[in-house]
């Protein structure tokens, strides 16, 4: 998967913890670097929901390089729309997630394997190419290959 194009959808909703939905485009393209978080339908919404608050390490830093944007994509079901916000009002994060409801992000990515919740985070280059993958919450080493590839965008 490594230096595959993610296409990243325009019709997403955005929510700020639970409320204040509305519809912001996603630029498809950035000149920074992005780390993508993709929540599937196969997850359960609510446990990830709930265990969004430890990327707020990850987020803060991102934020600090000025190097990289962040983004959380949640597969929205529909008999699940009202748990997850119901989630986000509850374990408030205080950074937008993207919400989608039409499962855009899975049909314009069809060449990427979702099936494992590991590997449903990416870091995206500035053209949306996978640079790496794996979630580097409970990883230090990969952590620190996310640290060192955003500092090195950084400096561009």
């Amino acid at each position: 998967m490594l230096g595959q194009t993610i296409v990243i959808p325009d019709n997403l909703c955005t929510t700020y913890n639970g409320i204040d939905t509305v519809l912001i485009p996603s630029p498809q393209k950035t000149n920074k670097s992005q780390i993508i978080v993709y929540v599937s339908m196969q997850e359960c919404t609510l446990c990830k929901v709930s265990r969004l608050a430890a990327y707020k390490n990850i987020i803060n830093f991102t934020q600090a390089q000025k190097g990289c944007h962040f983004k959380f994509i949640i597969d929205l079901p529909d008999e699940m729309e009202i748990e997850t916000y119901y989630g986000l009002e509850k374990n408030p994060i205080d950074f937008p997630v993207y919400l989608d409801k039409k499962h855009s992000f899975v049909n314009l990515n069809k060449h990427i394997d979702f099936s494992d919740p590991f590997f449903n985070v990416f870091l995206l280059d500035e053209n949306n190419q996978i640079q790496l993958i794996g979630d580097p919450v409970n990883n230090t080493e990969l952590w620190n290959l996310y640290r060192l590839a955003i500092e090195q965008t950084a400096t561009r």
